[in-house]
């Protein structure tokens, strides 16, 4: 395991040194690096050096002077005995991270080394505006904050919460094609609403929900621009709505769990409500056939037999999709949508080249070198 992180960690040097030779603005961070912020180790261990050092977590990569505004860091894999501590981001940057579900008995050429990126928990700021997050496996802690406007969240396996617009004014978040997975167990968190005001234009869509959607603070239900092409399979807790939100588009979404509790516009009938298939038939206060919402008693007709696949299982079967389109013709649920780029992408994987497979035979000679079979593609 050593020999081929290692090997993984130097093609992945070559290409950032390559990179970072133009543009200058994509950064390394590793676990395991021997960074020091007092200039003496750059991370030689893995690569660094001073002009471009390998931070060893992105908390230290913000605060250095190298690191320019709206720059992404890399954050390499860390497996499942590492991980990044949390912390606040206070400046706009990208964060790209090796994706999630990466063990052998996942997903298929997903990634060489199987080790994920893991973060205990990060707060967007005021100032961190513009930033995004994707690939990268929240852990079951603090979960994310969002204090800003103009915000991503792609691609992500969060195991916690997601709290939305403690401060007023805020605008533009989007959380899209993330699995919120339900780590606990309980029926508390998943994405909620806290502080003083909800952003506006948040969208919402082709997420995998475990915990609850409740934008609720207890003195109001708050308004998004969107919630389309989700997979609902949270708690239904007794006498509560697991899905509380005002909405003028619930479109495509897929409400699995049986006598789960749904609240949209405030229990008022919309035609905007449409294309969705729940599992009882009194989940949707839109039963108009014009409207196109089905209820399917049996959920596991609709889904593809259950694998090892975590994400994989929630794939729609192909007879069942066909069938049933979605309002834009394509398949309904977070692997449908029209955009083939909007569709849930299984285990995070960042829409960047991914190496699968690296592989030598551990010969070399003064004619040919040393000979690596090297395997990647390109995440849509």
């Amino acid at each position: 395991m050593k020999k081929m992180r290692l090997i993984f960690a130097l093609a992945i040097a070559c290409s950032m040194m390559f990179t970072q030779t133009t543009s200058a603005n994509k950064w390394r961070v590793n676990r395991i690096s021997n960074y020091l912020s007092n200039g003496t180790q750059f991370g030689e261990n893995v690569g660094g050096t001073s002009s471009f050092p390998v931070f060893d977590t992105p908390d230290n990569a913000q605060n250095n002077n190298l690191v320019a505004d709206h720059d992404t860091l890399y954050l390499e894999g860390t497996g499942n005995t590492l991980s990044y501590p949390g912390f606040t981001l206070s400046r706009p940057l990208v964060l790209i991270g090796a994706g999630y579900f990466l063990d052998l008995n996942s997903n298929a050429d997903v990634s060489n080394d199987l080790l994920e990126t893991r973060l205990e928990n990060i707060v967007f700021n005021a100032n961190s505006e513009g930033s995004q997050i994707m690939g990268v496996h929240v852990m079951n802690g603090f979960g994310i904050d969002i204090d800003a406007s103009n915000i991503l969240v792609k691609r992500c396996l969060v195991e916690a919460d997601i709290n939305l617009g403690y401060f007023v004014g805020m605008t533009d978040i989007t959380l899209v094609q993330n699995f919120i997975a339900n780590a606990g167990g309980g029926n508390a968190g998943g994405v909620t609403v806290s502080g003083f005001g909800i952003p506006q234009n948040v969208i919402i869509s082709h997420n995998i929900f475990k915990k609850i959607l409740s934008l609720w603070n207890g003195s109001g239900t708050y308004s998004i621009a969107e919630c389309n092409n989700n997979i609902f399979d949270c708690p239904a807790i007794s006498g509560t709505a697991s899905i509380r939100l005002n909405t003028p588009s619930f479109q495509n979404n897929i409400i699995k769990t049986p006598n789960l509790i749904v609240d949209l516009n405030s229990g008022v009938a919309s035609s905007n409500v449409v294309y969705n298939v729940c599992a009882t038939a009194t989940q949707l206060n839109t039963t108009d056939p014009q409207w196109h919402n089905i209820h399917v008693a049996n959920m596991q007709t609709v889904f593809v037999p259950v694998g090892t696949s975590t994400d994989g299982n929630y794939e729609l079967d192909p007879t069942w999709a066909a069938a049933n389109p979605g309002s834009d013709g394509a398949d309904r649920g977070a692997f449908g949508g029209a955009s083939i780029t909007s569709r849930y992408t299984l285990s995070g994987l960042p829409p960047v080249p991914v190496v699968y497979s690296i592989a030598t035979s551990g010969v070399a000679s003064p004619v040919t070198g040393l000979p690596v079979t090297i395997k990647a593609r390109t995440i849509k």
